[in-house]
């Protein structure tokens, strides 16, 4: 075994102590997809507040606590891009003027709400 699990969270050994969030992306894809799939005739702000309810904590689960690289973060953000599904968007098109529009944040300002954080090189980084 290569890494230690701690609460859900999977640490990995390495030259650095890092953490494997391919758990928390499955369990939020198959969440988000599980939610979509059961939830055709339903509004599309009813979905996203399933989502947002449900899908999300798990996506986010444990990342105040761990230092994530930027290419983790992007992935969690990729993740996020459910409104593309959601809204039945391009894969061209961006979802940020739709999250504005929909009073959401993004997901860097979803996920670390605690304050302590630093933008830099555009991605949040816990000091």
């Amino acid at each position: 075994m290569h890494g230690l699990r701690y609460l859900g969270v999977l640490f990995t050994s390495a030259k650095m102590l890092t953490v494997d969030m391919s758990m928390q992306t499955r369990k939020f894809y198959a969440a988000s997809n599980s939610i979509l799939h059961n939830s055709i005739y339903v509004s599309e702000m009813s979905r996203l507040h399933l989502i947002e309810a449900y899908a999300l904590p798990l996506l986010t689960y444990a990342y105040e606590a761990v230092n994530m690289s930027a290419a983790q973060v992007h992935v969690l953000s990729v993740c996020w891009n459910v409104y593309r599904r959601l809204f039945r968007m391009h894969q061209w098109e961006s979802v940020k003027m739709l999250q504005l529009l929909c009073g959401r944040l993004n997901p860097y300002a979803v996920c670390l709400p605690c304050g302590n954080c630093v933008f830099k090189e555009s991605f949040y980084f816990i000091e």
